[in-house]
């Protein structure tokens, strides 16, 4: 007779992310208001906006859907340095455990540190960010987006997923490679 899964596994999942035009991706996980300007910096409605942005927001939709990608260059920026500052944390935290003599165990604590910087390094590269899940993207300037090409959404939502996938065993081993290495002297 089949087990029932654990309570957790029965859990809803929390909702997906909503289009919320107007309001942008920030970091992955936060969201603000879009920066909604024209070229002499004066600030316009979001209709204002898409109707004078209609060719550039094209073009950059289809880029992103050439490219598989769902965020923006400004969203991938901020990830890039989120990315590096995480990464230099991570070696510094590294580091200082080898220097303190850490064993194997105490340094797989590394691991959020070490899945954390691959992942926004990673994300910022691919240009792809969990709102794919939800058949999102921000692209364009104009904030969360539903993907209307249903193909294209499940193409995206794929490429996310193979990145966090990826993401999550290349960090482990990187970890598990960091606690099994000697200690100097040891």
């Amino acid at each position: 007779m089949p087990r029932s899964p654990p309570g957790w596994a029965s859990r809803p999942l929390p909702p997906p992310p909503r289009a919320d035009a107007g309001k942008q991706i920030y970091f992955g996980v936060f969201t603000s208001d879009a920066e909604l300007k024209d070229a002499a910096g004066n600030k316009l409605s979001l209709e204002e906006y898409r109707v004078r942005t209609a060719g550039e927001r094209a073009r950059l939709q289809e880029a992103a859907a050439c490219e598989l990608s769902n965020i923006g260059s400004a969203e991938r920026e901020r990830r890039r340095v989120a990315g590096l500052a995480l990464t230099a944390l991570t070696a510094a935290v590294a580091a200082a455990m080898v220097a303190g003599g850490a064993d194997g165990p105490t340094r797989l604590g590394v691991f959020p540190l070490v899945f954390f910087a691959f992942g926004y390094t990673r994300s910022a590269q691919l240009g792809l960010c969990n709102i794919g899940n939800g058949g999102l993207w921000d692209v364009d300037g104009t904030g969360l987006t539903e993907i209307e090409d249903a193909s294209l959404a499940s193409r995206i939502r794929d490429r996310v997923n193979d990145m966090n996938v990826r993401g999550l065993l290349t960090s482990a081993a990187i970890t598990a490679a960091f606690a099994a290495l000697p200690l100097p002297g040891a």
